[in-house]
């Protein structure tokens, strides 16, 4: 598909490329405005300490503290540095968000997803935070997106994607068990048209169930 503007064609990939770059240009956007507030601080203290953390320190999910504490090794621990990672995230969740418009809609659902997306005021300003919030999003994102793969295509390797996503997800927020729990009511509901999935499918939730569980013992 592609779009006209005047007598010109304009590709939805630029399109998507303009809509990412000015999500990212505002995003980074006076990342250092504020200093670091209490809950930024204590995520950075975290990720300070020598060693990798799983379980992290006050029970702290550990996706983020893990993914901060490579980060903080590479670039200076001054806010714009620091937030540059969240920033970086949210504007890659952007293109996700295009993904999954498009997986569930058509390319022009996509890429209005995305914009609507790229100048959200409530989204920039938790991206803008040296926090898991963005990091959080991307996640919801991705198990939304290979959960309906699933029941379009139901391949392999979108079980497998499901799975990995899955785990990811639920040790960088706890809440994101939610989102799974919605996901198997939702699978019931289509059961009869997701029969021969089925099987796949909630073997895979039931396995990353236990493997949460047995690491938050």
């Amino acid at each position: 598909m592609k779009f006209k503007l005047t007598n010109k064609i304009i590709s939805p990939s630029l399109i998507l490329s303009l809509i990412f770059l000015l999500g990212l240009a505002i995003r980074l956007y006076k990342l250092d405005f504020q200093s670091f507030w209490l809950d930024e601080y204590y995520d950075i203290q975290a990720a300070l300490q020598p060693g990798i953390f799983f379980p992290t320190p006050a029970n702290l999910p550990p996706v983020y503290i893990n993914l901060l504490k490579v980060w903080i090794r590479i670039f200076p621990v001054t806010e714009t540095y620091v937030r540059l990672l969240g920033a970086s995230i949210g504007a890659f969740s952007i293109l996700v968000f295009y993904k999954l418009g498009k997986e569930l809609f058509n390319v022009k659902t996509g890429l209005w997803a995305a914009f609507l997306l790229a100048v959200s005021a409530t989204h920039v300003d938790y991206c803008q935070e040296a926090k898991y919030y963005s990091l959080t999003l991307l996640m919801a994102m991705l198990m939304q997106l290979w959960y309906f793969r699933i029941l379009k295509h139901g391949r392999q390797t979108d079980f497998i994607y499901y799975a990995v996503v899955m785990v990811l997800g639920l040790f960088t927020h706890y809440y994101l068990v939610i989102l799974l729990v919605t996901q198997a009511a939702h699978f019931l509901f289509c059961l009869k048209s997701q029969k021969p999935k089925a099987r796949k499918f909630f073997l895979v939730q039931i396995t990353v169930f236990i493997i949460f569980f047995l690491f938050n013992l």
